[in-house]
């Protein structure tokens, strides 16, 4: 979901709670999807084994397969939406 009033996105997943700057947000995007490829065929997808790093020191998410392809699929539907309202926009601004 975008914020109006700062132009940030804010993504629950979980109980985890991310903002990020549209541009943020797309190297996060960039990062899950090249963590989802790496991590793809996992032996068991309900362990606890996938683990994204923050630029924090001593912060990690730590993910299932499962919860991994989740998320990638909450991020391409948030993309698709920011890209969606972005037309919409482009459109309504031509008349």
């Amino acid at each position: 979901m975008e914020c109006k009033q700062c132009n940030r996105m804010q993504l629950c997943f979980g109980n985890i709670l991310i903002g990020l700057d549209k541009p943020g947000f797309k190297n996060f995007c960039d990062y899950i999807s090249i963590v989802q490829q790496q991590k793809e065929g996992c032996i068991d997808r309900h362990t606890k084994s996938i683990v994204l790093s923050t630029q924090y020191t001593g912060i990690s998410f730590i993910l299932t397969a499962t919860e991994l392809n989740g998320l990638c699929c909450m991020l391409d539907y948030v993309d698709t939406e920011i890209k969606t309202t972005a037309l919409i926009k482009m459109f309504a601004a031509a008349y």
